[in-house]
């Protein structure tokens, strides 16, 4: 059985730039974490062409938490710059 790889986007055009820095963490930290600790993530990328997060897995991966954490996270970081302004 071939293994499909899927693959899912996260608009992230209403974030500033130190809020999605601040996502993918130092040397892409959180990426990586994200990618080698949920089941079936192969990739996650930030598309500075696009505005994405691109997230690349198999069709059983946990896109759902992935993305989920990522917004949250997003969110969470907007709001931190906000209250220091």
């Amino acid at each position: 059985m071939a293994c499909v790889e899927v693959e899912k986007r996260i608009d992230v055009g209403c974030y500033d730039k130190e809020t999605i820095a601040m996502t993918i963490g130092a040397s892409g930290k959180n990426f990586i974490n994200w990618t080698e600790n949920t089941p079936g993530i192969n990739f996650i990328w930030h598309n500075r062409e696009k505005n994405e997060i691109e997230i690349k897995g198999s069709e059983e991966a946990e896109f759902n938490n992935v993305i989920r954490t990522i917004k949250n996270v997003l969110n969470f970081n907007r709001q931190i710059i906000l209250d220091r302004e």
